[in-house]
């Protein structure tokens, strides 16, 4: 069953980023995470933008911890919502 991490913008509406075939999550800049995914003949990249990060790293972990957490959940919970445990108020998810 296919799992996501969902989170609401006041902008953007509820946004969601698809938890599988994730590879990896690693800092873009201090406002952005990249979220690596295997596409279908290269990486897709989710990009998080969000406040800034002053560790570098608090979203990368805090998104890893999440997409353990919905692997984890029952498979009927396809849906993760983590708008209200966000470390960091985020703005905008984009697929490129």
């Amino acid at each position: 069953m296919a799992k996501f991490l969902q989170y609401d913008t006041a902008a953007n509406g509820s946004l969601v980023i698809p938890a599988e075939e994730v590879l990896w999550v690693n800092s873009g800049t201090s406002t952005t995470t990249i979220v690596f995914m295997l596409g279908a003949s290269a990486f897709d990249q989710v990009t998080v933008t969000h406040a800034a990060d002053t560790s570098a790293y608090e979203m990368v972990g805090y998104l890893q911890d999440k997409l353990v957490e919905a692997a984890q959940g029952k498979w009927s919970e396809a849906v993760l919502n983590i708008t209200a445990d966000s470390p960091l108020v985020i703005s905008n998810i984009q697929v490129a």
